[in-house]
């Protein structure tokens, strides 16, 4: 028996479906779209209604009625990989020339004249 979405997770699905179809309106076929539309709103009832068993019912079902349409492809995560490593680089550097700098002393009668 799977286990029951709290509230807060639900809603947090809602979102998720809404923007998803949002971003991909033009790729998700008119009879889904509405189906998952008529979904979320029957999701968003119960969760103002605060009836947990209901809105985990109805937000199970809109993740697994809207997920083969928000699955990335291969160009999609190779992209968001390129970007996240870029970024990473970009923040290592940073953070290496602004608060570290390596410095070689060579003897140690210049160790007090450096501190």
């Amino acid at each position: 028996m799977d286990k029951s979405y709290s509230l807060r997770k639900s809603k947090k699905i809602f979102f998720q479906v809404y923007h998803g179809v949002r971003r991909k309106k033009d790729k998700i076929p008119a009879t889904e779209k509405q189906r998952i539309y008529d979904l979320l709103t029957e999701l968003q009832t119960e969760i103002l209604a605060k009836n947990k068993e209901q809105s985990s019912l109805l937000a199970k079902q809109a993740e697994r009625i809207s997920s083969p349409f928000f699955k990335k492809n291969f160009f999609s995560q190779s992209l968001e990989f390129v970007f996240a490593l870029a970024f990473a680089i970009c923040v290592a550097f940073l953070v290496r020339q602004v608060w570290f700098e390596f410095y070689e002393i060579p003897t140690g009668s210049m160790r007090p004249t450096f501190k």
